[in-house]
């Protein structure tokens, strides 16, 4: 028997370059993002800490490569935490028939399935996004990796208006930490859902951008775009 944990994979050209994402699709078919970044460096080393925190062996599935979404498991949705992620059923045990070598099928093993799936309902939100269409993506992240603090604060930052900008340190007091502006600051930096979880709406105290993981010219045209926007709409 094998426990593995099913995500699927893909990326898409934008405004601001390629985006890489991971994703999973829920029974209930609210499609959730674990991780969108443009930077393909960036996905690969999520994938290996997922690899690592979960002791995962990575495999691919080839029968489902862009073909539409199916059903394939039903995440635990009571809350984003994660943390009893191996009771949840977004952890499945069955048969695999994978080419692992024999002395490792016959043992517990735990397996990464990366589908090459892409989700049309993501893609069309963040393109939409982009180019000033929508001001709310509208999709739900879900947490696989970070600390208690860490999806605090970005749970926080989902909160932070469009066009608006706040400081690090308003964002550590909205986190219920407000001596830890450093630490939210290091939190940002390690968000793996940009533009969901919108860290390029924090700034420093002094006004100045700081940093962004997706490259500070991204972070300015991300406000500038947002800004622009909002005093369109306001005429």
């Amino acid at each position: 028997m094998t426990t593995f944990l099913e995500i699927n994979k893909s990326k898409f050209k934008s405004k601001i370059g390629f985006i890489y994402y991971l994703w999973i699709n829920p029974e209930d078919g609210d499609e959730r993002i674990i991780f969108l970044s443009n930077k393909k460096e960036s996905l690969n080393q999520y994938i290996e800490e997922l690899k690592i925190k979960y002791k995962l062996n990575l495999a691919r599935n080839p029968q489902i490569k862009n073909k539409p979404s199916v059903n394939r498991f039903s995440p635990h949705r009571s809350k984003l935490d994660n943390s009893n992620l191996h009771k949840s059923k977004l952890f499945k045990s069955k048969p695999y028939n994978s080419k692992l070598n024999k002395s490792k099928q016959n043992k517990s093993i735990s397996v990464l399935l990366l589908n090459e799936l892409k989700s049309e309902k993501i893609e069309d939100a963040i393109i939409d996004y982009l180019s000033g269409k929508l001001k709310e993506i509208g999709i739900k992240p879900y947490f696989l990796l970070g600390s208690e603090f860490e999806k605090k604060v970005w749970n926080s930052a989902i909160s932070i208006p469009y066009g608006l900008t706040i400081s690090y340190k308003e964002l550590a007091q909205r986190a219920g930490h407000p001596l830890a502006c450093r630490a939210a600051g290091t939190a940002m930096k390690n968000n793996p859902v940009m533009l969901i979880v919108p860290c390029h709406r924090v700034i420093k105290s002094n006004g100045k951008l700081g940093n962004f993981g997706g490259g500070v010219e991204i972070k300015k045209f991300l406000v500038n775009m947002e800004a622009t926007n909002m005093e369109v709409s306001s005429k």
